[in-house]
């Protein structure tokens, strides 16, 4: 479940999961529509922000010692 602003949605979004020594690391790609979680953009910037937010992830989980 995907929650932005208080709205979940279902998605499947492909990642890669490296198993390194005392970590896991997960790298993915995906986009967001703004409109699917509500998310309003003001007027004054509306032509200079995309309707579809493209997303990085690269997130190293450790273990808590």
């Amino acid at each position: 479940m995907l929650d932005l602003h208080g709205i979940q949605k279902e998605r499947i979004i492909k990642a890669i999961i490296k198993y390194e020594e005392n970590s896991v690391r997960i790298i993915s790609d995906f986009t967001v529509f703004l409109d699917d979680h509500h998310i309003k953009i003001p007027k004054v910037v509306a032509k200079k922000i995309a309707p579809e937010i493209k997303i990085h992830v690269d997130a190293t989980l450790k273990p808590n010692v």
